[in-house]
């Protein structure tokens, strides 16, 4: 059975997203950083993963995560070798259910992993130019870097979230913004500042002691789908290419 083609209107940001993402994670991991804790590597793709297997479809065709507290936290996390580390935690860490089994295609299983690649290499670029050039140990400059790491880890994904979307249904940029990404905006500034808190917990008390602050968001099942509604991040860039899926195959060759 040959592979789906990716439709012409969606070729070059799918083909470029995909591109740019490969020689991101070529250089990060090439040559390879001395002595990694994969330890480290492994829990936070372990929690990414755990976070991504609970996404909230919203109008205009994203699909949300709380997956930017974990991505976030692998850029905090100081014991982590970077970007080699954060750059694999996000390919890795946010493969959902919907991907094994194969109910995407396989560019926008391809173009969501590589968009949260690159979402995480900038998140990271930032803080490394930004922190030598803060105080961290005042709360102003602590504040600054985690508001500069949260922009360029959102503006980046939302980029890509709203372009996949809007040349998928033919659809302004703005209109996928309001029905979808607006509505997200607040609880991605509680993300980005969470997933700063679990990495200075992770870093100063231990790693186990960080998943305490996932734990609250699925053992409320009375309040999750209000919470999911006002905090969950924006940033699965999954969009419509989500609907490319296997589902939608029968009704193709039966029209």
């Amino acid at each position: 059975m040959r592979p789906e083609p990716i439709p012409s209107n969606l070729r070059a940001l799918v083909v470029g997203v995909i591109s740019a993402g490969l020689l991101i994670l070529f250089r990060a991991t090439v040559p390879y950083p001395p002595a990694p804790d994969l330890s480290r590597v492994v829990f936070w793709t372990l929690i990414t993963i755990t976070t991504a297997a609970f996404p909230v479809r919203l109008p205009g065709g994203v699909v949300a995560h709380i997956t930017t507290a974990p991505i976030i936290a692998a850029v905090f996390d100081t014991q982590l070798v970077n970007p080699f580390a954060v750059c694999w935690i996000a390919l890795i860490g946010t493969t959902e259910i919907r991907d094994v089994r194969r109910e995407i295609a396989w560019y926008g299983t391809l173009y969501n992993r590589f968009a949260y690649v690159l979402a995480a290499f900038a998140a990271w670029l930032i803080f490394d130019f930004a922190q030598p050039l803060l105080k961290a140990d005042e709360a102003f400059g602590t504040i600054a870097l985690i508001v500069l790491v949260g922009l360029a880890f959102s503006v980046t994904n939302m980029f890509l979230a709203v372009a996949a979307a809007s040349l998928r249904t033919n659809s302004p940029m703005a209109r996928i913004w309001a029905l979808s990404v607006s509505n997200t905006l607040f609880g991605t500034i509680a993300l980005v500042f969470l997933g700063w808190l679990m990495a200075e917990v992770a870093t100063k008390v231990g790693l186990l002691a960080s998943v305490l602050f996932m734990v609250p968001r699925r053992s409320t099942p009375r309040t999750d789908s209000l919470e999911a509604t006002l905090t969950v991040s924006h940033e699965s860039p999954a969009l419509l290419l989500a609907r490319w899926d296997c589902r939608s195959e029968p009704s193709k060759r039966s029209s």
